[in-house]
């Protein structure tokens, strides 16, 4: 703990404490945003409702997902390095790059899912389709201008750009309440509209400008291919590890229980969300860290920022507790059990505020290779463990095998990562085999 502490002085003395802090902010505005959208539809719409706005929600995440492993992941820890005219192409090939592979993805998933329903006659699968290409796509425009503005460490403008985000939310939201039409699918389309403000904005104001050309996206594209290729295998492992048991759970269980553990899950997303943000602090300040100023500089900041990710976890479940009851009197009676299975989230998102940290200090030094097989193994550990604990102890024996896998992760990664910080004449290795 003495060293722990130590960590975290000498992080907050620096400069650096103050991008943490204000990209921690931002992120938190964006946490308690999704918090509230998800807590309305809770709230006032049905246990059908919301478990239809999970599932949806976390169709738009798995998207983003693998355009991190694809597009985002690699521009980060790969921009550093760039200058000049070299950089203005890679930026522009991975930015529209993007335009050219994803698209057609959402139009043939659109039109696929358009057959569905007139085959079953069932309208609402088309809505669904329809808002959620609106909104996948929408966010995938959001999160590239974010992404650009974590590489640059402009965080004044994140601030701005959530800052819209958020007010856009709030409007249109309070609206929908005050009208009654709080619904899966007025929400997720509400979402995709604030994406594509907050995105709009962005772009005008970043300064960038993006250029298409054909040998620009594939020079951009093969450069990152050597990484991505790994990280798609990761990624890929690790949404079956992380959304998995949402369908698992909609076929053992049922989707009133998934709607219980979702919620349960949803009181700790805040803390989730800014793990998140904080790993894209870790890849962009991280890779400058390593690339300037060496290994123990890169040491320093990545147990610092384990340190801190503890003491935020461990003051917002301090508030949480004090507050739980007031939380569950608001989501009224039909939310009245769910207070084991926000004790089993807590531990899971202990373990997963440290697992990120070290992933994401394995993606600074170009360990995807790596990453990818440990994501493997602790998503067959999950998956096996999740069909095993939820037949036998239901819910509770579902987020326990996230648990479980999340613990595999953590050890692997924590062992790897400590390995390469010992060795004092590490060098990055610029091949991937």
């Amino acid at each position: 703990m003495k060293i722990l502490f130590s960590y975290i002085k000498r992080l907050l003395l620096r400069d650096t404490a103050k991008t943490i802090s204000m990209a921690v902010f931002t992120q938190a505005m964006l946490s308690f945003t999704n918090f509230i959208v998800a807590v309305s539809i809770a709230k006032f719409a049905t246990k059908a409702e919301y478990g239809i706005y999970v599932i949806l929600f976390s169709i738009i995440g798995i998207i983003g997902t693998y355009q991190n492993a694809l597009v985002n992941t690699p521009l980060t820890v790969l921009a550093p390095v760039k200058q000049g005219t070299d950089r203005t192409s890679f930026l522009s090939g991975l930015a529209l790059g993007q335009c050219v592979l994803f698209p057609p993805i959402i139009i043939l998933a659109i039109v696929v899912l358009s057959i569905f329903s007139f085959i079953y006659a069932n309208i609402n699968i088309f809505i669904y389709t329809l808002a959620l290409a609106f909104a996948t796509s929408t966010y995938l425009f959001r999160e590239f201008i974010r992404t650009i503005n974590y590489i640059k460490l402009t965080i004044n403008v994140l601030l701005k750009l959530d800052f819209i985000f958020v007010l856009f939310i709030a409007i249109t939201l309070s609206t929908l309440i005050a009208y009654e039409k709080v619904t899966s699918t007025a929400s997720i389309i509400i979402l995709g509209c604030g994406y594509l403000v907050c995105a709009i904005f962005g772009y005008y104001t970043g300064g960038e400008v993006y250029f298409f050309n054909i040998k620009s996206i594939k020079a951009a594209f093969k450069e990152t291919w050597k990484y991505s290729r790994w990280t798609l295998i990761g990624v890929t492992s690790d949404i079956f590890k992380n959304r998995a048991y949402i369908y698992i759970i909609a076929v053992i269980l049922t989707i009133d229980q998934l709607a219980e553990i979702s919620i349960a899950r949803l009181l700790l997303m805040p803390i989730g969300l800014v793990v998140g943000s904080t790993g894209k602090i870790i890849l962009a300040k991280g890779a400058n860290i390593l690339h300037n100023r060496g290994d123990d500089k890169l040491k320093t900041f990545i147990f610092s920022i384990c340190g801190l990710l503890i003491v935020l976890l461990a003051s917002y479940l301090f508030i949480l507790w004090l507050i739980f009851d007031l939380v569950l009197s608001f989501l009224g009676t039909k939310y009245a059990h769910i207070q084991t299975f926000v004790v089993l989230w807590s531990l899971f998102f202990l373990i997963y505020s440290i697992r990120y940290s070290f992933t994401n200090a394995l993606s600074i030094y170009k360990e995807f290779k790596v990453q990818a097989k440990y994501d493997i193994l602790s998503a067959i550990v999950t998956i096996l463990a999740c069909l095993i604990l939820t037949s036998t102890l239901q819910g509770n024996g579902t987020i326990f095998s996230l648990v479980v896998g999340e613990l595999t992760a953590l050890l692997l990664s924590a062992t790897k990562i400590i390995s390469i910080f010992k060795h004092k004449n590490y060098i990055i290795s610029e091949q991937v085999i």
